[in-house]
């Protein structure tokens, strides 16, 4: 896939729509993950997609290339007291650093050297 990526998640899993060559390709998840709560989805300069659950304890997953496994981060889905926190927006900034908000946590920075986020308060 290229990177004029449009990213559908109907129903039934997330799909890749490339522009440049009209091929549609469904993106395999892990078990576990409820396809009708994803929400909100990201590629960074690396190719690397991220997406998030609509679910109130808010996971966010990383899809590394080829796109056929994830890793998941559960370090932002509770606040210090445990209660569950949601994650609003993915964005990427002109040096490629993701930057999350969540309902609880505030906004977060992922730190890759680490692989963890942290969060900006």
């Amino acid at each position: 896939f290229g990177k004029d990526l449009i990213l559908l998640s109907p129903k039934d899993g997330l799909f890749a729509h490339d522009l440049s060559n009209g091929k549609t390709r469904r993106i395999p998840l892990p078990k576990g993950i409820p396809l009708d709560r994803l929400s909100t989805f990201s590629i960074d300069t690396d190719g690397i997609l991220w997406l998030t659950t609509n679910l109130a304890e808010g996971v966010l997953y990383r899809l590394e290339k080829p796109w056929s496994s994830f890793v998941t981060y559960n370090d932002l889905a509770f606040s210090e007291q445990g209660t569950p926190s949601g994650i609003g927006s993915l964005y990427h900034d002109r040096q490629n650093r993701l930057w999350v908000t969540t309902t609880l946590n505030g906004l977060a920075l992922y730190d890759p050297v680490r692989d963890r986020f942290r969060t900006a308060r």
